[in-house]
C-alpha cells in the first residue's frame, strides 16, 4: 500500500480488503487512513483482530466505539492487547502514584502514553529530578497534565536548561516555574539555541541582562526572532499611539507582556480608555507610555476600581480623567492597599482633599513608608503644606532620611528645600551621591523606631490641642 496524490492506494488484494473494512466499520476518512497508514499500524492486523481489540477497550475503559476510533487517530500504535494495555496502566499508575482510572482517562487523551517503553520512562523521570529538582510529587502531578512529556528528546531538554542556566543566568527556582508553565521551550530545539536573543539584543541596544529580566515578565516572548520582536515593538507603538519607539525600548520591562497579547485586544483596550476618559490619541500615548500594564486590567476589575476612588475618595469624574492622565499607575494598584495608604495619610492629618489634590500620594510606595517619610519631615519642623508642595512624600525614605541627617549637621538654617533638588544639583552642591549619603546615614530599625514614635507623640500632642480648643 502506498500514498499517491493523496490518496491511499492498495497494491494487492489483502490491502484492499483491510482498506474498505476500515473505511466501512470505522467510517474512517482518506486523510484518517493515510495518518493510520503511515504509522504501520492497524492497516497491517487482521480485520478480526482490529475488532477483538476495539471491543476489549470499549468494555475495558467503558466507552464507546466512537471513542476508540478516535484513539486510533491519535495514535494507531497505541491499539494494543488487552493485556498489554492493562499492564501499562498498571505501571503508569504506580509509578506516578495515580489512580488506574485517572490514567484510563490519560490513555484515551494521548494514547500514545502507553507505546513509551518502560525504562525509557523511568530514565526520563529520573533526568528531569536531576536537571530541575523535581520531587516526586511534582513529577506525578506534571506527568498526569503533561503525559506527552515522556515521548520528548532529554538531550533537547537538558541543552535548553544548560543555555538557560548559563546564558540567561536564570537560577534553578526560575527554570523549574518556566518549565511548569511553558513545556515548549524546554522541548523545542530552535527557540533557544537559534541567537535570536542576541540579535534582538544588539539591533536594539538592549542590554542582554534586561532582555533576560524582561523575559521573566513574558517567557511566552522568547519564542520571537529578531524580526518579530521589532515588528512587535512597532506594532504596540502604533496601537497605543506612543510617538517615541525609544520608550517602549527602554521600558522592555514592562512593554513585553503585551507582546502576546493579539492586536484586536489591544485595539478594543485603548477604545475603551478613550471613551471612558475622552482622552485624544496623544494623551492615550501618553499615559501608556507611563503605565503599559494597563493594557492587562479587565474591565470590570478597572470599573471596580473607579468606583472604589469616586464612593471613597469622593472624586469627580474630571479628578478621575486627571489621575488617570496623571498617576496612571493607581489603577494598577488593589483597593484594599489603597485604602490602607488613605488611613495612614488621614491618620498623619492630611485631608481627602490633600489626597485628591496630590494624588501620586497612593502611588508612592506602602503605606508604612509614608508615615515614616512624613515622620522625618515633621520631625524637623516640615509644615504638612511645606511636605506637599515641595512632595517630599515621591521621595525614597532612605534617600530623604539620608538628606535630612547631611543637611541638618552641615546648615543651620535647616534649608529643607535642598532635599528636592535633583540628584545631579544636589551632588554639585554637596559633593555626595544619594548613595554615599545613604552608606554614612543609614535608616536602621532603631532610627525610624525613634522616628516614628516621636511622630506618634506628635500626632497625639495635635489631637489632643484640637479637642481642648
Amino acid at each position: 500500500m502506498k500514498i499517491k496524490d493523496g490518496k491511499l492506494i492498495c497494491e494487492t488484494e489483502i490491502e484492499k480488503q483491510k482498506y474498505n473494512f476500515l473505511k466501512n466499520h470505522f467510517k474512517f476518512t482518506e486523510q484518517e487512513l493515510i495518518k493510520i497508514h503511515k504509522t504501520g499500524a492497524v492497516l497491517n492486523m487482521r480485520s478480526e483482530t482490529v475488532v477483538e481489540r476495539v471491543r476489549d477497550l470499549q468494555e475495558y475503559l467503558h466507552v464507546s466505539e466512537d471513542v476508540v476510533k478516535e484513539i486510533i487517530i491519535k495514535s494507531a500504535t497505541a491499539l494494543l492487547p488487552i493485556e498489554t494495555v492493562k499492564e501499562r496502566i498498571s505501571f503508569f499508575a504506580k509509578t506516578f502514584n495515580v489512580s488506574e482510572e485517572k490514567v484510563k482517562e490519560i490513555y484515551i487523551k494521548f494514547p500514545s502514553v502507553l507505546t513509551y517503553k518502560k525504562e525509557s520512562s523511568l530514565f526520563k523521570v529520573k533526568k528531569l529530578k536531576e536537571l530541575i529538582g523535581f520531587t516526586d510529587e511534582e513529577i506525578s502531578t506534571l506527568i498526569a497534565s503533561n503525559p506527552r512529556l515522556l515521548g520528548s528528546n532529554m538531550k533537547t531538554i537538558e541543552s535548553n536548561c544548560g543555555i538557560l542556566k548559563n546564558e540567561f543566568g536564570y537560577n534553578a527556582g526560575t527554570i523549574k516555574n518556566i518549565f511548569l508553565l511553558y513545556l515548549k521551550l524546554f522541548t523545542s530545539k530552535e527557540v533557544l539555541s537559534g541567537r535570536e536573543h542576541d540579535k534582538i539584543a544588539n539591533q536594539l541596544g538592549i542590554p542582554r541582562d534586561t532582555l533576560n529580566q524582561a523575559y521573566l515578565r513574558s517567557y511566552r516572548a522568547i519564542d520571537l526572532t529578531a524580526n518579530e520582536f521589532s515588528d512587535r515593538i512597532d506594532s504596540i507603538q502604533e496601537l497605543l499611539h506612543i510617538k517615541d519607539r525609544n520608550i517602549i525600548i527602554k521600558k522592555i520591562k514592562n512593554f513585553i507582556q503585551l507582546f502576546i497579547i493579539p492586536d484586536s485586544v489591544i485595539l478594543k483596550k485603548t477604545g475603551y480608555y478613550k471613551a471612558k476618559f475622552s482622552l485624544s490619541e496623544e494623551v492615550l500615548g501618553k499615559v501608556f507610555s507611563a503605565d503599559p500594564s494597563l493594557m492587562r486590567i479587565k474591565e470590570p476589575v478597572f470599573e471596580d476600581k473607579v468606583k472604589f476612588y469616586t464612593e471613597e475618595l469622593g472624586m469627580s469624574k474630571d479628578q478621575l480623567r486627571t489621575a488617570f492622565i496623571s498617576a496612571p499607575t493607581l489603577f494598577d494598584l488593589v483597593p484594599k492597599t489603597v485604602a490602607k495608604k488613605i488611613e495612614a495619610i488621614t491618620s498623619a492629618g492630611f485631608t481627602i482633599d490633600d489626597i485628591v489634590d496630590n494624588i501620586q500620594m497612593l502611588t508612592a510606595g506602602p503605606a508604612e513608608t509614608f508615615k515614616l517619610r512624613y515622620a522625618i519631615c515633621a520631625n524637623h519642623s516640615i509644615t504638612p503644606k511645606w511636605f506637599l508642595y515641595k512632595k517630599l512624600y515621591m521621595f525614597n525614605e532612605n534617600k530623604l532620611y539620608a538628606r535630612a541627617k547631611y543637611i541638618e549637621s552641615c546648615t543651620a538654617a535647616q534649608n529643607f528645600s535642598l532635599i528636592c533638588n535633583g540628584e545631579k544639583v544636589f551632588q554639585e552642591k554637596f559633593g555626595l551621591t544619594s548613595e554615599q549619603l545613604v552608606a554614612r546615614y543609614s535608616l536602621t530599625d532603631e532610627a525610624k523606631a525613634e522616628i516614628l514614635n516621636e511622630f506618634d507623640k506628635n500626632q497625639k500632642r495635635k489631637n489632643s490641642e484640637i479637642t481642648v480648643s
